[in-house]
């Protein structure tokens, strides 16, 4: 899980102990889902947040799914890896944000059975750089997720490297995240879990701009003498209730 998440799905480990002559790994199912951050994504803050929301709630949905089946037909879940360029810039505002939504999937109970892992190292030129950054998310974006168990390596892009990492994770007990303990065991609707509840607000705050902007559009439409800025702020309106559309309809998915 992280900005470099790949998928969504859910697949069959690989059986890298055979490929090397060592039969140390047994069947593994990975579950991953899609990353959150694309280079495509708009600069606006506003946008930024927006287009966040819709991801993660996309996200939580596919995953919650696919967690709480793993609960109920009884596989074992040991733990998560959050994957994170070193290669990036430091953290924005919806990365810190994921963070937190994280934290909500995850619970306070889990966090011993998260690796937090860094990324892409072969990529790095400036060596001294990617320390400091590296010690940034140690220290203060991971430090509260450390400090309650989690574990903080690198992923050097080798099997050894990989293999190090799964194995960090085979050798704890199985453990259930907060998220399935809520849908499956108390059995909440997805917007009463820890999760939904942290998404919730920030839709209705997405669906409250939208209307406020129609109403904005709608008086610009009305005094506009111009016709081309009149015809302008018609085709925003068409936006901006597909946009309020969409965020109703956020609404009753979360539900």
């Amino acid at each position: 899980m992280g900005r470099t998440w790949n998928g969504p799905g859910v697949g069959h480990g690989i059986d890298w102990g055979r490929k090397n002559g060592k039969a140390w790994l047994k069947d593994i199912i990975w579950l991953h889902a899609q990353k959150l951050v694309k280079s495509s994504q708009p600069t606006s803050e506003i946008l930024n947040s927006r287009l966040w929301t819709v991801l993660v709630l996309m996200i939580l949905k596919e995953i919650s799914e696919q967690l709480s089946a793993i609960c109920i037909i009884g596989f074992n879940l040991k733990g998560i890896i959050y994957l994170r360029r070193i290669t990036d810039n430091r953290m924005a505002g919806s990365e810190v944000r994921t963070l937190d939504f994280f934290q909500k999937l995850v619970g306070e109970e889990a966090l011993p059975h998260v690796v937090l892992a860094t990324t892409m190292l072969q990529k790095v030129v400036d060596f001294e750089e990617a320390n400091d950054r590296d010690s940034e998310l140690r220290d203060e974006y991971w430090g509260e997720m450390r400090r309650k168990g989690s574990s903080a390596t690198r992923f050097e892009g080798t099997t050894d490297s990989a293999q190090g990492i799964v194995s960090q994770l085979l050798g704890k007990k199985p453990v259930v995240l907060k998220v399935q303990e809520q849908l499956v065991d108390q059995r909440m609707s997805l917007n009463q879990t820890e999760a939904g509840a942290f998404l919730e607000p920030k839709i209705g705050i997405d669906e409250e701009k939208f209307r406020k902007r129609l109403k904005e559009l709608d008086i610009e439409i009305q005094t506009e003498k111009d016709a081309n800025k009149r015809l302008q702020a018609k085709q925003s309106v068409r936006r901006n209730a597909a946009g309020l559309k969409k965020r109703m309809e956020d609404k009753e998915t979360i539900k």
